[in-house]
């Protein structure tokens, strides 16, 4: 991977949201993971870290 920030997920309408902050170089798998479950997400990714936050009602599935 290279030195970008990748950014990820989209904009969505959430009251609590919980954030995640990682040290991984999984970034990518990640997000397809978060987008194959179907949980609503924005942050981003970079080759050491992932930075994102969700809507709380799918933490189960985060987890």
């Amino acid at each position: 991977m290279s030195d970008y920030i990748y950014h990820i997920g989209n904009d969505y309408d959430c009251i609590n949201k919980e954030y995640v902050i990682l040290s991984t170089d999984k970034g990518q798998q990640i997000t397809v993971a978060l987008t194959a479950s179907g949980v609503p997400f924005k942050g981003r990714y970079d080759k050491e870290s992932i930075i994102f936050d969700y809507d709380s009602d799918y933490k189960e599935s985060v987890d």
